[in-house]
């Protein structure tokens, strides 16, 4: 961690994975999975995250994540149902799939310790593959939200109540993807835009 400024803190981490055996995915049909263990992994990887309080309750965090993942050792898997025997060869330095290469979330927010309080958030990942051998893949995205709310502490109770709209522009994109399906079928839309209401309270003693 390091603190360049009095009101500025940053983190920053490196990090080296190495897995052997690893379990992954031979098949997935229709909700059902098989799974059997490849050889060895790497995940090789770094995260930073900033926060900057910008005065008069403003303050600005950033944050961004980068991770190679990808096999070592090559390995058979199938691609069709049935498959009695494993016979499709996933080279090795594939990349892992359903892991985005890298990813990023800003926000603006103005957050006074009672009263009214807002915020701007958006968050950024780049694409993601959804089989093995790295011939299907979910493309990159970026969506924005909108939050405000109100905090008010009326003797030893605290309370806040908050909405917030995800995806304000309407972004079609996946959300998740079903690594390997036999069918093709690998991607699963994310909601677009929504919205959430929502209330909190604490009792302090």
């Amino acid at each position: 961690m390091s603190r360049p400024a009095e009101k500025t803190r940053s983190i920053e981490a490196l990090f080296h994975i190495d897995t052997q055996g690893e379990i992954v995915t031979q098949t997935n049909s229709g909700g059902h999975a098989v799974y059997q263990n490849a050889g060895r992994t790497r995940r090789d990887g770094l995260e930073i995250s900033w926060l900057r309080e910008l005065g008069h309750a403003w303050r600005a965090t950033l944050a961004y994540t980068y991770i190679n993942a990808r096999y070592q050792d090559a390995y058979r898997t199938c691609l069709t149902t049935p498959c009695p025997v494993a016979n499709v060869v996933v080279s090795a330095g594939n990349q892992i799939p359903a892991i985005a290469r890298s990813s990023a979330y800003a926000d603006v927010s103005w957050r006074p310790v009672s009263g009214w309080d807002a915020g701007v958030e958006a968050r950024a990942a780049s694409q993601v593959y959804a089989d093995d051998i790295n011939s299907q893949a979910a493309p990159g995205y970026a969506i924005g939200s909108l939050r405000i709310g109100y905090r008010s502490a009326p003797g030893h109770l605290n309370l806040h109540a908050f909405a917030r709209i995800d995806n304000v522009f309407d972004r079609r994109y996946a959300g998740s993807v079903i690594v390997d399906e036999t069918s093709l079928r690998f991607f699963e839309t994310a909601p677009g835009r929504s919205a959430l209401v929502g209330a909190s309270g604490a009792w302090s003693f």
